[in-house]
């Protein structure tokens, strides 16, 4: 059975650009402006599918036989986990985890990566923003990092709201063109990214029920996992905020030794608000990955890395600086790093070569025009 998306035609509402890129009229009222009573939307009557007339669409997705085309529309915000579902199977999207506890600051890391691809600020990241199906979510998260003043009591990009377990928002999505690739070529790339409360990984990894694995069933084919960790939190709070993260790295050893991530091929772990650290970070990046370069609460979450390592994933450390300032004042450093790791580690065997591998010859006085067809023997 195919899914086709439902597309929103117009809008009863005359102050709402939302289906030209802009705001919805009533975004105080809906936080998905997809939700919003009044998009009108077009009525589906595909040949061979039975009408739906009497039928009540749930949210914004309708069935139809498999004979039908599928259909992937604009989403708005967020992608579900139904959403992504159709999209993996329509292309080779590339799926990231991006997994912590409450206010570890997996949406902040999220944001401050997609402000600085959109800025052409990506470090040695060799990726160009090409599109999104999430622009609205991705503007979302920018316009409350720059509402914010620099307000430590504030949160810089608000709290991922945790909605309804049943239809959750689940990942934010990103289109990416290799640079190195042009002119000779122009891939698209889908990214997956997931964004989701913090309690629901947290309720996850203490019980692993039906309803608690509902909203995270993207875990099964996740291939990356970027696991955030508050430094800063960690190094103050000592046992009770090294717990989190060392339940949730359990659980990734438990899913993986269980078969159930068929598709994970390494775990990542984000320190992050490294600067605000009061003990010193290790001198050079590769004594990131050596525990006694750590102070002892870190050790033990290094110490499980090294479990996963063990098992055959890749592993590895990154550090990155927090929202210090405002966003006219600057911008949190090293976010790109983990992301460009990843994508070396999910693009790198696909990559398609540079250019032909034939190296410039003399063209011979006597040769005929068809010389180079030729498999280069000299022959005309």
């Amino acid at each position: 059975m195919a899914i086709i998306q439902r597309k929103p035609s117009s809008c009863g509402n005359a102050h709402c650009t939302f289906l030209h890129g802009g705001r919805c009229a009533r975004a105080a009222e809906f936080a998905d402006p997809w939700k919003c009573t009044d998009l009108v939307f077009d009525q589906i009557d595909e040949v061979g599918a039975e009408s739906s007339a009497n039928a009540e669409p749930s949210d914004s997705m309708v069935t139809a036989s498999s004979a039908q085309r599928i259909d992937l529309g604009w989403r708005g915000r967020h992608l579900t986990f139904q959403e992504s579902d159709l999209l993996r199977r329509s292309t080779p999207a590339r799926t990231i985890a991006v997994l912590g506890d409450t206010n570890a600051g997996k949406s902040s890391l999220l944001t401050a990566f997609f402000l600085q691809l959109a800025n052409g600020q990506r470090e040695r990241f060799p990726y160009r923003f090409a599109s999104s199906l999430t622009l609205y979510g991705w503007r979302t998260l920018i316009e409350h990092a720059a509402d914010w003043q620099g307000d430590k009591k504030e949160s810089v990009v608000g709290h991922t709201p945790k909605g309804d377990k049943e239809s959750a928002d689940t990942f934010l999505h990103l289109g990416l063109s290799p640079v190195e690739e042009e002119p000779c070529g122009h891939r698209h790339i889908d990214v997956l990214l997931s964004d989701v409360p913090g309690e629901w990984i947290r309720e996850y990894t203490e019980r692993a029920n039906e309803s608690n694995r509902q909203p995270l069933a993207f875990l099964t084919y996740m291939q990356v996992a970027l696991l955030v960790i508050d430094a800063d939190r960690l190094e103050r709070e000592g046992q009770i905020a090294a717990a989190a993260s060392s339940f949730i790295l359990q659980r990734l050893l438990s899913l993986y030794n269980q078969g159930q991530t068929p598709q994970l091929r390494a775990v990542f772990v984000v320190l992050s608000k490294c600067d605000k650290l009061k003990a010193e970070l290790p001198p050079q990046a590769a004594d990131l990955r050596k525990a006694e370069s750590w102070p002892p609460l870190f050790r033990r979450i290094l110490a499980q890395l090294a479990n996963l390592q063990k098992r055959g994933l890749a592993t590895d450390v990154f550090v990155t600086s927090a929202f210090g300032q405002p966003l006219s004042k600057g911008q949190p450093k090293s976010v790109v790093q983990p992301f460009g790791a990843a994508m070396e580690l999910l693009d790198g065997p696909t990559k398609m070569p540079l250019a032909p591998s034939w190296q410039p010859q003399a063209i011979p006085a006597d040769a005929s025009y068809f010389y180079f067809l030729h498999a280069g023997d000299g022959k005309p």
